[in-house]
């Protein structure tokens, strides 16, 4: 970012926002560069470890692991793994393992984490998925403004129709 031409939209979890943050102040060219950022929801990401200790569970070899998709094949959705050979293995939400991740296969920084949901974030935003008694059923995420730019730029899209918003 710092040797390219222009302005930047970045992207990134709580933990990546804050190093970012913490650029900005020591780096300030980057404040020019930064035109705003959009912080993700954040539960903590599994090691390898955890990812191995997932698949084992789901009788998935990890070395015939090809790719890996979310939310297929379309939200809330499952997990659909294809293996090299090109078979697709599917598991739904309730027989994945649930914070498999945690203490036991999480980051050393995500144990110590206190900002799952971005706070340093222009916007920050994040599956509404558990929240079924509050949100319509067709509203999928939480979108917070944190900033006069993020209240700024929500209120741009609204008014462009690229976001359905609804206050709460």
């Amino acid at each position: 970012i710092r040797h390219a031409d222009g302005k930047f939209a970045f992207v990134g979890l709580p933990c990546e926002i804050q190093a970012l943050r913490k650029a900005q102040t020591i780096d300030k060219r980057l404040n020019e560069k930064i035109a705003f950022c959009i912080g993700l929801y954040c539960g903590g990401r599994p090691t390898i470890l955890g990812q191995k200790f997932a698949f084992e569970r789901y009788g998935i070899d990890l070395a015939e692991v090809e790719k890996i998709k979310y939310r297929q094949p379309e939200w809330p959705g499952h997990l659909m793994v294809t293996l090299k050979s090109g078979e697709e293995i599917h598991v739904q939400k309730p027989e994945q393992l649930q914070g498999f991740s945690g203490q036991i296969f999480g980051h050393p920084r995500c144990i110590l984490c206190h900002d799952a949901t971005a706070d340093l974030a222009d916007i920050s935003t994040g599956d509404a998925i558990r929240l079924e008694d509050f949100r319509e059923p067709e509203e999928k995420s939480i979108v917070v403004a944190r900033t006069k730019t993020g209240l700024d730029l929500l209120e741009s899209a609204r008014l462009a129709n690229r976001l359905n918003l609804r206050a709460v």
